[in-house]
């Protein structure tokens, strides 16, 4: 019999995208027989040894600024982990990531081809994928002669 792998998730499930990637690691899970998913309601981003002596297998790190304290302490104890956060920060470890200033150009590119030509960006300030949006959607519209507002 093959052993259970424990795989935990760590993300504020507050958060739409994060409850999302949770859903869709849940459904593969239910198709795997040798996994299962966890979700601990609190995490001490400085403390791993609660999740350590649960005899956790893998760690998928979603979208939560509490959580940014804890790749140091997940690379130390050699837990495989993989950030799902999208907020392009170097964890060291491996992550699934968004092209951000393409999304931006491609959202410039959407009004302009539809005629406005008065553009403004609307963003998030803290938040790396917010600030590279804004260099696509800055650099598209500039490239299509449209000077917009960020």
């Amino acid at each position: 019999m093959r052993k259970v792998k424990r795989i935990v998730f760590l993300g504020d499930l507050t958060v739409a995208c994060n409850r999302e990637t949770l859903r869709g690691i849940a459904e593969y899970a239910d198709c795997h027989a040798e996994l299962r998913v966890f979700f601990p309601a609190r995490v001490d981003p400085d403390n791993l040894a609660e999740l350590v002596r649960n005899d956790v297998d893998g760690i998928a790190m979603g979208s939560s600024p509490a959580f940014w304290k804890l790749p140091q302490n997940i690379s130390k104890r050699k837990i495989p982990a993989v950030d799902l956060s999208g907020e392009g920060v170097d964890f060291h470890m491996p992550a699934v990531a968004t092209d951000n200033v393409a999304v931006g150009r491609l959202a410039a590119d959407y009004f302009l081809d539809r005629g406005f030509r008065r553009l403004a960006y609307f963003g998030m300030t803290l938040r790396r994928w917010s600030e590279l949006r804004w260099q696509g959607f800055d650099a598209q519209c500039r490239a299509r002669g449209v000077a917009p507002q960020g």
